[in-house]
């Protein structure tokens, strides 16, 4: 697309793919999704998300509730393991790398502390990003998304969005930005 300057990508489930429990192959279906529900359906979650509480925090308020899981609550929060949870789609890691020869690239993602810790080194490569728990708020609301438009004097008429959540998208179009669902690298591709 000729008219686009500028493409904003999510990071979980588009630069990574997010395995959660599911990286523990060795368990039964029944218990990756009590650590999943346990972990990353709390609550509390949301305001690791947002901030609001360190991942080492919430991390000993789990094990202190949940000693039975210690070992897993540890192992899914552990900043040393992101690789195995929050494993890089190398393919649009590449392609992002390509697009950054025409396009400016920005990030917007729903992210914790540690993820980003983990991801420093290639979002750093990039023209700029917004992180909720930097930013102490999350998709969908339309704050994070303005607070990126802002903060980079992005034209929503040039940009393009890509998500791999519907609620996300949809903010994105009330806000004027085009907004594309992503499923697989060929979204991007037949897209800018």
């Amino acid at each position: 697309m000729k008219d686009i300057k500028n493409i904003i990508f999510d990071i979980g489930g588009v630069v990574t793919e997010e395995t959660g429990a599911k990286a523990f192959t060795h368990l039964s279906k029944m218990k990756i999704k009590v650590l999943d529900d346990l972990v990353f359906y709390d609550k509390r979650f949301n305001e690791v998300i947002k901030g609001n509480l360190s991942s080492k925090e919430y991390t000993e308020q789990l094990i202190k509730e949940n000693p039975q899981y210690e070992n897993e609550i540890k192992e899914l929060l552990n900043s040393k393991k992101r690789d195995i949870y929050d494993k890089i789609n190398q393919d649009v890691v590449d392609l992002l790398y390509k697009l950054k020869e025409k396009y400016h690239i920005y990030f917007l993602s729903n992210m914790i502390d540690i993820t980003y810790d983990y991801l420093e080194r290639i979002l750093n490569d990039f023209d700029g990003g917004v992180y909720s728990f930097i930013e102490h708020t999350k998709k969908p609301d339309e704050k994070i998304f303005l607070t990126l438009i802002n903060r980079y004097n992005i034209n929503v008429k040039e940009t393009i969005y890509f998500d791999d959540r519907m609620k996300n998208i949809e903010t994105a179009n009330i806000l004027g930005i085009k907004a594309i669902k992503f499923e697989k690298i060929e979204d991007i591709l037949n897209n800018v």
